[in-house]
């Protein structure tokens, strides 16, 4: 085991102005964990919604239902390392560090306007988007195929899609 860097910080004591930031963005994280997770279920368990989801027989629906599994695995192991984070007690550094960094953010998606991603970038841990022209108008302009479907299209497609038995 090494030793700490001289000047490092080992203990967070009780009333470090530290201590209630990571609090914060602890309850932050299992917050948009349970919203993931609820909306996950939602998509995947109710009937109504399920139905009608492009996804069925896709490989994200195998994504979607280990997130069922993990997010709230991840936010039970949170739960736990928080737990051993005692208000009145000196708080090991090595485990601040630990417990933030299970409430790291990320976001990911394939193209955005630069503007767009400097706002998101200031409220998450890390944004990754391979394209941020500077010129940016629809994300539509960046698919080699990504045509505008009609209310009667989509209506047409669902109604197909009911009439395929499972």
């Amino acid at each position: 085991m090494t030793s700490p860097a001289p000047g490092s910080i080992t203990v967070l004591f009780p009333g470090d102005l530290r201590r209630p930031a990571i609090g914060r963005a602890v309850r932050a994280a299992l917050l948009v964990a349970l919203a993931f997770w609820v909306f996950t279920v939602t998509t995947k368990e109710a009937r109504p919604i399920n139905e009608h989801v492009p996804w069925a027989d896709d490989p994200y629906d195998t994504f979607v239902s280990l997130a069922l599994f993990f997010v709230p695995l991840a936010g039970l192991a949170a739960g736990a390392r928080v737990l051993l984070c005692r208000r009145a007690e000196p708080l090991p550094a090595a485990r601040a560090r630990g417990v933030v960094r299970a409430a790291w953010i990320a976001v990911a998606v394939p193209t955005a306007a630069a503007e767009t991603c400097a706002l998101v970038r200031a409220e998450v841990d890390e944004l990754v988007s391979p394209l941020t022209p500077a010129n940016f108008q629809a994300v539509s302009l960046w698919y080699d195929y990504f045509e505008q479907l009609s209310d009667t299209e989509v209506r047409e497609l669902l109604e197909r899609a009911d009439a395929i038995e499972p």
